[in-house]
């Protein structure tokens, strides 16, 4: 199986952390709410050893994307998985790759090149600020308990076989039947749980096939920041050791 798609450097400090009982957050899609997601951050009040991870789309739509990306490169204690937005992101603005322009354009890009400061004209000269590190984003997180995706997985195609195609753009696993890690709890984003059917309000989706440890196979958590305001738009984030949540709704 290829490994490509991870981080196991990552992947070992943050099961270390974990280990050592310090607070692992996982936040939802951010979708450059920047305002929001400082104050979840505020509440967390995160220590030293703390770490937060990104499930991806952090950025599009909203209005200071930039400001996201900066805040998870930046910082040591934040890690992020790639997002088909962060896909889209990068592929564009790669030089040769730029066919991509019209979809990220269409789907948010615009919002987060005005918060970058230029114009579709002038988007080769983010390709040498913000390709090496969209590329370096690992599209799936394995740690002992857990495995951190940004769309999921298709149920049909077991998981050695699975494609980012599949990790960043799927929405099947919300139609699982069986469990699809016996031994992780799956946490995605991608798909705001306003919109899955059957569920109601914005409260993180939860499967009801449960793990043998009592915890529900699935969780989603992109409580769908960039929606009408009747939907309640809502940026969530859930901590892995104790399973609490937090949620902050969204700050215009």
């Amino acid at each position: 199986m290829s490994l490509e798609h991870r981080d196991l450097k990552l992947e070992a400090q943050l099961q270390d952390a974990i280990d050592s009982d310090y607070c692992v957050w996982v936040v939802g899609d951010i979708h450059g709410y920047f305002k929001t997601l400082e104050k979840l951050i505020f509440q967390l009040d995160m220590k030293k050893g703390h770490k937060l991870i990104s499930l991806g789309d952090m950025i599009d739509r909203g209005p200071r994307g930039a400001e996201v990306l900066e805040l998870f490169r930046e910082n040591p204690s934040f890690h992020a998985v790639k997002g088909n937005h962060e896909q889209l992101m990068h592929k564009s603005i790669s030089i040769g790759k730029n066919k991509h322009w019209k979809s990220w354009l269409k789907f948010g890009g615009v919002e987060t090149l005005s918060s970058l400061g230029v114009d579709r004209k002038e988007g080769h000269l983010l390709d040498s600020k913000w390709s090496g590190f969209l590329s370096s984003l690992p599209s799936e997180i394995i740690l002992d308990r857990f495995r951190l995706v940004h769309g999921g997985f298709e149920p049909s195609v077991p998981l050695e076989k699975q494609r980012d195609q599949d990790r960043l753009w799927s929405r099947g696993i919300f139609q699982a039947s069986e469990i699809l890690d016996n031994e992780r709890q799956i946490i995605v984003g991608h798909t705001p749980v306003q919109e899955i059917e059957g569920h109601s309000g914005s409260s993180p989706w939860c499967s009801k096939i449960m793990l043998e440890d009592g915890r529900p196979a699935i969780i989603g958590i992109d409580t769908g920041i960039c929606l009408e305001p009747e939907l309640n738009p809502t940026l969530t984030a859930i901590e892995l050791g104790s399973g609490n949540i937090l949620q902050i709704p969204r700050l215009d």
